[in-house]
This record gives structure tokens, C-alpha cells and sequence, in this order.
């Protein structure tokens, strides 16, 4: 083999990035040096790509509704409230409402966010 042929053969064996390359001539050319939005911030809150998920919270969230067990949190947390103030004979029954409550809560939110029963 000449070498010639050897060293064309050697460039063949090493990965060439093609999408690389051709940013990079773009870049030489100055491709990117006039286009719009340039020197402005992203605006990182708008997701091209809408997952079903991310499509469905938004639609909740545009007409003000909230997950159940956020409710269900917020309920809890006023119950904890007057469970402070309330008379000996209505703590029991205001414990075992929350416990109650509680365990829906843990079922329905995330594993981190779970609580803890009284």
C-alpha cells in the first residue's frame, strides 16, 4: 500500500461529527451573526415539546383547578389549626377526621410529600 493510500485510509478510520462540521462552517461563514433574538434572554417557561402530562396541568391550572390531594392538604392543615383551639371532648374526634384525611392525602400525592398520621 502507498503512502498515500495509507493515510487516506487513515483518515477514514477516525469518527468524523458531520453535524459538527457543518455548525462549524456555518459559524466561518458568519450564518449566525444576524438572527433574531439575538443578545435577548430565553424564555424558558414555553415548552415546545407539551408532554400529555405538562398539557394537562396546564389546562388545570388555566382554569383553576387543583390536584385532589393538594385540597386534601390544605384541608388537613386547617383541621391541624383548629385542633390547637378546640375543647377536649372534640380533639378525638377532630385526630381521627385528620388521620383519616391523612391517609387519603398519601395515596393520592407524591412519596415525598407524604405525611405522617397523629
Amino acid at each position: 500500500m502507498k503512502n498515500k493510500d495509507r493515510d487516506s485510509f487513515r483518515e477514514n478510520l477516525y469518527y468524523k461529527d458531520h453535524i459538527s462540521q457543518i455548525v462549524h462552517d456555518a459559524e466561518e461563514k458568519g450564518d449566525f451573526e444576524n438572527l433574531p433574538g439575538k443578545g435577548k434572554p430565553l424564555d424558558l417557561n414555553k415548552n415546545p415539546v407539551n408532554s400529555y402530562e405538562g398539557q394537562l396541568n396546564k389546562t388545570l391550572k388555566d382554569n383553576n383547578v387543583i390536584p385532589e390531594w393538594i385540597q386534601l392538604g390544605n384541608e388537613i392543615d386547617s383541621l391541624k389549626e383548629r385542633l390547637e383551639s378546640c375543647d377536649p371532648g372534640e380533639e378525638k374526634k377532630i385526630r381521627k377526621l385528620i388521620n383519616k384525611k391523612i391517609k387519603s392525602y398519601n395515596w393520592k400525592c407524591p412519596p415525598s410529600l407524604q405525611k405522617g398520621l397523629l
